[in-house]
């Protein structure tokens, strides 16, 4: 074996955001230097390199890796896995490949096979075999802690990882989430208990990839141990692996790496005992390149070795074969009389914020009524287009604020739906106002929000309603819409048909105002302030409708409309009604004591930054340090130097050391509450929809006990109500009555 001085020469190939992972790996061992770096796109190889392996050659022809190392690791696109691994493996090398191991049986099958005839050491990236999580309950099954396991439930919600377009052409990726984090659970299944036996199997795809699936699996043969598998990049929602067992449970977060939670119930009156088995924390990428090398080199035994990876990809594949569609149980049922979206003039609609949560359930409806090609999507990026990927919706990119980009994606459409307001709202709106402008489009909705008055809705609303002059708040996004609607009004004046839609709370299934209070409670992070006031609602469909009846009114152009349930709720029978089916009793307050004064600039910094130290130490952040991309070029080293160093490791280990005393300190005190969900409370206004019945014809259909019933069934599907996994039945979404009257 040629090396460079005593170590192992590794090209890797394919420059993505794994591969960032793997270099930073590749520089932490010390007998290992990645001396090649190739990509299909050259450009982006030279700035990986650049980045983050400077010493490495930059190669345009895979042919010639072999001349510059002796191992690759492989790191491109899922169905490039098998070729670019079999012509590596035929050049000599030995190979890493990210997983999944290939696309399909066939090809990991020819993969091993090719590695075997060539005498070459090939392993998969099945990273989770390097964690101490999956050893630390690889050890308690194995000692039998908690009793013999009797089912297991898995809940991954992928949701921060940089996703592109490739990511979504089931051509390139071989599926949606199922093909991206199932091998790691069906590897760590086989790992636990034994080979996996698919029982049932349900997506969502709808022509495009699947965003949400739901499996039922058993392990280990007829008598062996039976779960089920919920993997979703809809939502940002639970992450959880849990085995249930004779005595107890083994509990613990798949992207918590060295600690798992271990609750012992014996079944008798006492209370269960919960503890943490924790394990000194290291780098799996390093353990998992050491392993790798240490096969090599004929030390010692692939850990992930192709033929283990081999189980997963058959997993995955009969998965796929097994498909059903899976039936959303919060989705109503659809009348064929009642459609939601009117007949229209419009040949092709741009939507903008296309993947945020309204948008993305603006084209779940739309395609639901067969009118899918009447819609454009406008993205900015890929991060949470999983909803809309799921079907084949046209898709253009633009940022909001490149005129040029802009003006592109508008052209061909003779409607507007501008959903895609962010903190920047104005900057954002005025590029799409200009581009109707020059390309004659008439029709403009604008989705505002009744925050433009501030966060809490003051009372004199009430008297004038939508006409209750909008003055400036001093909360930078209250005053960056209200500049946007100005802007929208200000071309209405000019002729475009623009009607401006003002919603309070959306709320619903994936909606922020009813996922993050499910979060929360359990938490002890809410309050219910006692003198709080009104909560003015609308259901999410209901906002998708107050859209469809915009794009066909005729007046109301250039005058701001609330769009509400019409029912104002007090925010404690709002938060009540969630906390019942969360199955907690939240603490109450009154606002004085929870919000307080006005605090002084010492006072105001002091809060600002107090909350620094925990975020440090937490696990979230480590994992934003070892994990994003962005900050591998740039946190993680100074990380690094800082760990490293002599003279701050006191400081550092004091600061590490510090957050368990400091969280399991003190009582629930006013600071720790949601300032947001207080604020929230606060509010005084009640809002009424009557104009926007007058002016577009919209009525809510979805009172809240409706709205929240549908919710439920989303808390429960994606595993945000307690209930067990065995009393339903796969992709039902179906609680029990239990759950929903919020009993545990």
């Amino acid at each position: 074996m040629n090396k460079q001085g005593n170590k192992t020469r590794v090209a890797l190939v394919g420059c993505g955001a794994i591969a960032q992972l793997h270099a930073r790996a590749l520089a932490s061992v010390a007998d290992a230097t990645c001396t090649a770096v190739y990509d299909r796109d050259h450009e982006r190889a030279v700035a990986f390199a650049r980045n983050f392996c400077p010493a490495a050659t930059v190669l345009d022809d895979l042919s010639r890796i072999a001349e510059h190392a002796e191992a690759a690791v492989v790191a491109v696109p899922n169905a490039s896995h098998a070729p670019v691994s079999i012509e590596l493996l035929r050049a000599g090398l030995d190979v890493l490949c990210e997983k999944p191991l290939a696309v399909s049986v066939a090809e990991a099958r020819e993969m091993i096979e090719t590695a075997e005839r060539a005498g070459r050491v090939l392993v998969c990236g099945l990273l989770r075999r390097f964690y101490n999580s999956t050893r630390l309950v690889s050890e308690a099954l194995r000692r039998g802690l908690t009793g013999s396991p009797l089912s297991f439930e898995v809940r991954e919600s992928v949701w921060n990882w940089p996703l592109n377009r490739a990511t979504f052409d089931p051509h390139i990726s071989g599926g949606g989430v199922l093909i991206d984090i199932g091998p790691h659970v069906f590897d760590l299944l086989h790992v636990w208990f034994g080979a996996v036996e698919v029982v049932e199997y349900v997506d969502d795809n709808r022509g495009g990839v699947e965003a949400h699936c739901t499996a039922r699996v058993r392990c280990g043969g007829a008598d062996g141990v039976e779960g089920v598998i919920h993997l979703t990049r809809a939502y940002g929602t639970l992450n959880r692996t849990r085995i249930r067992c004779e005595r107890g449970l083994i509990d613990y977060d798949p992207h918590a790496r060295d600690r798992i939670r271990l609750i012992f119930d014996e079944g008798g009156t006492a209370e269960p005992f919960e503890t943490t088995a924790e394990a000194e924390p290291a780098e799996p990428f390093v353990r998992q390149l050491e392993n790798f090398l240490r096969a090599v080199r004929g030390e010692g035994e692939a850990e992930a070795s192709a033929r283990a990876a081999l189980a997963s990809v058959e997993a995955v594949e009969a998965c796929y074969k097994a498909r059903r569609p899976l039936v959303d149980a919060w989705q109503p049922e659809r009348q064929s009389d009642a459609r939601l979206v009117p007949e229209h003039p419009y040949k092709k609609i741009l939507v903008t914020g296309a993947s945020g949560a309204v948008g993305s359930r603006m084209v779940e409806l739309w395609a639901a009524e067969g009118r899918l090609a009447e819609l454009r999507c406008m993205l900015r990026g890929y991060r949470t287009a999983a909803r809309i990927k799921r079907y084949g919706v046209e898709i253009v990119e633009a940022d909001l604020t490149d005129a040029a980009a802009v003006r592109r994606a508008a052209e061909g459409c003779d409607a507007i739906v501008h959903l895609g307001v962010g903190d920047a709202a104005s900057r954002e709106t005025e590029p799409l106002l200009a581009a109707a402008r020059e390309l004659g489009i008439r029709r403009f909705v604008h989705m505002s929000t009744a925050a433009v008055y501030g966060i809490s809705l003051p009372a004199s609303i009430e008297r004038l309603q939508e006409r209750t002059p909008v003055v400036k708040t001093g909360e930078p996004y209250a005053d960056e819409k209200a500049k946007a609607e100005r802007a929208v009004m200000r071309e209405c004046r000019r002729g475009l048909e623009g009607v401006i839609l003002r919603p309070h709370m959306v709320y619903g299934p994936g909606l922020r105002w009813s996922a993050e209070l499910m979060a929360l409670l359990p938490k002890g992070e809410i309050c219910i302030l006692e003198d709080g006031a009104w909560c003015n609602l609308i259901y999410v469909d209901d906002l998708v409708a107050a859209v469809a009846r915009a794009l066909v009114a005729a007046r109301g152009f250039g005058e701001p409309l609330f769009v509400t349930d019409g029912a104002p709720l007090r925010w404690s029978e709002y938060i009540e009604a969630h906390a019942a089916l969360a199955g907690v009793e939240p603490p109450r307050a009154l606002r004085s004591a929870v919000l307080g004064g006005k605090l002084n600039w010492r006072e105001w910094i002091k809060k600002s930054v107090s909350p620094l130290p925990a975020i440090v130490r937490s696990n979230e952040f480590r994992r934003f340090v070892f994990e994003s991309p962005a900050a591998q070029a740039t946190v993680f080293r100074a990380y690094l130097a800082v760990r490293r160093s002599r003279r701050l490791q006191p400081y550092v280990e004091k600061l590490r050391g510090s957050g368990a005393a400091g969280a399991a300190s003190g009582a629930q005190s006013a600071a720790s509450f949601n300032e947001l969900w207080s604020l929230l409370q606060v509010s005084e206004a009640r809002l009424s929809a009557a104009r926007a019945e007058e002016l577009i014809g919209f009525r809510a259909r979805v009172d809240f006990r409706e709205g929240l019933r549908r919710s439920a069934l989303w808390f429960r599907q994606f595993g945000l109500l307690d209930v067990d996994e065995r009393d339903a039945p796969v992709g039902s979404g179906e609680p029990s009555a239990a759950s929903v009257s919020g009993a545990r």
